[in-house]
Order: C-alpha cells, then sequence, then structure tokens
C-alpha cells in the first residue's frame, strides 16, 4: 500500500506481486480501474483469485478512496494520464487493464492513447454505449449532482444500479455506504467530464467509432440482455468476447467473483497463451474467427 506523487496529489494504490506457485502466467500485470464514485476496494475479491495468474495493481483515481483531490483533471486523458504514469512508476512496460463502470473509459483511454502498453482490455459492465434516447437522463443526473444533496443522488443511482436478483442486500448497503462517502465535487466533475467532455465516448455513435479504433482484444461483461445488445456491435476484432450474467447487478464481479476469474481466464487462455516476465508470446489469432463466446 503506497501513494504516488503527481502535480497537486498523491495517487493511492496497492502492488499485488504474483503468487509463486500459482498458476500459468496470464498475464505479466493487471491494472483494476474503478468506477465513478467508487474506489479501488471495489476489486477485493479478485485479488487473491487473480494473483496465480500474474502481478495485479489497484489504485484509487484522483479525487476518489484514499487518493488526494485536485480542483481539476477530470478528464479522461487527466485520469487515464494518472493510470500510465503509475506503470511507469512501477516499471510495468506492458499491462491487461480492467475496467469497472466509468473506469472502463479510463481504461480505453489509456489502450488508445497508448496501444504499446496494453495487450488487453476486459470492461466490466461499461459505462460508455448510452443511445441518444439516454443523453436527457445523464444531463439530468450532472444537473442534480451540481446541487445540494450530491451523494443522495449518488446513492439512489447505486441503488437502481443494484435492484437486480444477483445483488444481495449486503452488497447493495455497501454500495450506498461508499455512495454516502464520496466527495460530492469530484463526483459531480468526474460524471460531467466523462460523459460529456473534450474526449467523451460516452453516447453512441462516438463509442463505436472509439472502439473501432482499438488495437488490442476486448473482452464485456454485461449485467443483462439489454445492455448486451449495444456491447454486440462493438465486438469487431477477432479475439474480442462477451459475456451476459443474466440477473446480475452492476457490481457483477462482485457478485460472482468466481464465474467472473473463470470467464477471464479462460479467454486469456485462449487468446494469450501464458505470459512470460519478458514481455509474453504474440497473440495468436483463433482458427475460425469467432468474435467470442457468450455465456447466458
Amino acid at each position: 500500500m503506497t501513494r504516488l506523487q503527481r502535480p497537486g496529489l498523491r495517487l493511492y494504490f496497492e502492488n499485488h506481486p504474483a503468487q509463486e506457485g500459482g498458476g500459468p502466467r496470464l498475464f505479466d500485470a493487471a491494472l483494476l480501474v474503478h468506477g465513478w464514485a467508487c474506489a479501488s476496494s471495489d476489486w477485493a475479491p479478485l485479488i487473491d483469485r487473480l494473483t496465480p495468474y500474474g502481478r495485479v495493481v489497484t489504485a484509487d483515481l484522483r479525487g476518489c478512496g484514499r487518493s488526494g483531490t485536485s480542483d481539476d483533471g477530470y478528464l479522461l486523458a487527466d485520469l487515464a494520464g494518472d493510470m500510465a504514469a503509475l506503470l511507469d512508476h512501477l516499471g510495468i512496460e506492458r499491462a491487461l487493464l480492467i475496467g469497472h463502470s466509468a473506469g472502463t473509459e479510463v481504461a480505453a483511454t489509456l489502450a488508445a492513447r497508448r496501444p504499446d502498453r496494453v495487450t488487453g482490455l476486459v470492461c466490466v459492465d461499461p459505462s460508455y454505449g448510452v443511445g441518444e434516447d439516454g443523453r436527457a437522463r445523464i444531463e439530468d443526473v450532472a444537473r442534480q449532482l451540481a446541487g445540494p444533496g450530491a451523494n443522495d443522488v449518488i446513492a439512489d443511482y447505486f441503488a437502481r444500479l443494484d435492484d437486480a436478483p444477483g445483488t444481495s442486500p449486503e452488497l447493495a448497503a455497501a454500495h450506498r455506504e461508499s455512495a454516502l462517502h464520496a466527495r460530492p465535487d469530484v463526483a459531480c466533475a468526474m460524471y460531467r467530464r466523462i460523459a460529456f467532455g473534450p474526449g467523451s465516448f460516452h453516447f453512441r455513435p462516438a463509442t463505436d467509432r472509439f472502439l473501432a479504433g482499438l488495437t488490442c482484444p476486448v473482452l464485456a461483461f454485461y449485467r443483462n440482455d439489454e445492455r448486451a445488445v449495444a456491447g454486440r456491435a462493438f465486438m469487431t476484432r477477432p479475439d474480442d468476447g462477451l459475456h451476459v450474467y443474466a440477473g446480475a447487478g452492476h457490481w457483477l464481479h462482485q457478485e460472482q467473483p468466481d464465474r467472473f476469474t473463470d470467464d477471464l481466464t479462460a479467454w486469456l487462455t485462449r487468446t494469450a497463451g501464458p505470459h512470460t516476465t519478458t514481455g509474453g508470446p504474440a497473440r495468436p489469432r483463433r482458427a475460425n474467427g469467432e468474435a467470442g463466446t457468450e455465456s447466458p
């Protein structure tokens, strides 16, 4: 547990070494990026499940969790720049990026800006891909966050995301507690800039254009078929994959960490094979050219 100095603030991160005697090395390092108004502690259920396969790094985005707060710097380019600086600090040349919700947009921005640093992108119930019919709803939330009671707005927002058969009352309560401790000014700034700021690809068709430009394979997880409809349109590379966890909530990796780990490691095994500390072998293409797998 340590911190990285950035201009005007310090970023909290955790560096978890690969377990000795674990499974095959499927990645040299994985960088996990949490979602909006959340923190790196969201990834706790996955740490011990992923370190048998490689090094795992988690971080609190600026203004979140135990990281410091700045007056600005909440554009996607800024947040992705923080994550690139963390990779530099840790001496990680190339990483598997795993993002949740808005963290997928941060991770995807890093993948687009520095493709040489990224081996693959895993998107857990991504927040991108909103249709134009959803713009008014996003704008309304942004207005509410700028007013009084922003933490209650976040808590209500999370409650709607947790309204699913797969979400336990304990998890929903933990998410509400997290929302009530979020920094309202940061939550407002980050929400607005990720959705509407320069570099945003939150809405279609900007999402389609942005994701089509990525050179790394993408694995996406969705909590229901309705959200996965757009996700299928983004699966454009031969090694891309998609899973739907019917009945799950937004934090599906917390609800079903074993299933998530199994699906992730199966994809990594299929698309890349074991890695070594020298950078790993090139990715083989699947002979049948399938666009990925789905699980109901």
